[in-house]
């Protein structure tokens, strides 16, 4: 009987990401993944992926700005990332955000339904968290954390091509009747 694809992962990666997660609760300081500073390049990575055409946060530096900082200039960002990363507390203007309503198209402009928020956060949060998601991927990758049957949110791969390789088993295992059957649980997990 074949398990679904599904169902078979989470159990097989469960144990492993369950250690994993608790390691980095109890000894943060003794992984690297956590103790090291960021470093220039990991600055400069981030800031060749920043949209400059971003609108700026509260504190009003545009991307624009950034990405055209010279030497001296990154690496006072990068000695604000990197005291941000060791104490654990953000800025408190990193943590604010402008919230703007966006009308829906056709939608009736009195109620408040009708509006979409749109948050403008600071930039220079978006680097660090840029450059804390570089390093989280890294680190999933080279300790072999994502396990092949993860789609989304993996580069390369999209949900389109996870529900392709699902229709193309039921098909295999429907070719195989009476021998394989084919069971499914599908999991919205927030």
């Amino acid at each position: 009987m074949k398990v679904g694809l599904l169902l078979v992962v989470l159990t097989n990666t469960w144990p492993v990401t369950r250690n994993q997660i608790k390691s980095c609760r109890d000894r943060p300081a003794d992984n690297p993944l956590f103790s090291v500073d960021f470093t220039l390049p990991e600055l400069s990575y981030a800031l060749q992926n920043l949209d400059t055409n971003k609108s700026p946060g509260p504190d009003s530096i545009s991307g624009h700005f950034l990405s055209h900082l010279e030497i001296l200039g990154r690496e006072r960002l990068l000695y604000i990332c990197n005291l941000a990363w060791k104490t654990g507390k953000l800025p408190r203007q990193w943590k604010s955000t402008i919230v703007i309503p966006i009308h829906k198209p056709n939608k009736n402009a009195g109620l408040a339904t009708s509006y979409r928020p749109i948050s403008l956060t600071c930039i220079t949060c978006k680097l660090m968290e840029c450059m804390v998601l570089q390093r989280l991927i890294h680190h999933l990758h080279t300790n072999n954390l994502m396990p092949p049957e993860q789609f989304a949110f993996h580069k390369g791969h999209s949900t389109v091509d996870q529900i392709l390789y699902f229709t193309q088993c039921v098909r295999d295992s429907q070719n195989h009747k009476p021998t394989r059957h084919t069971m499914a649980a599908f999991l919205d997990v927030w």
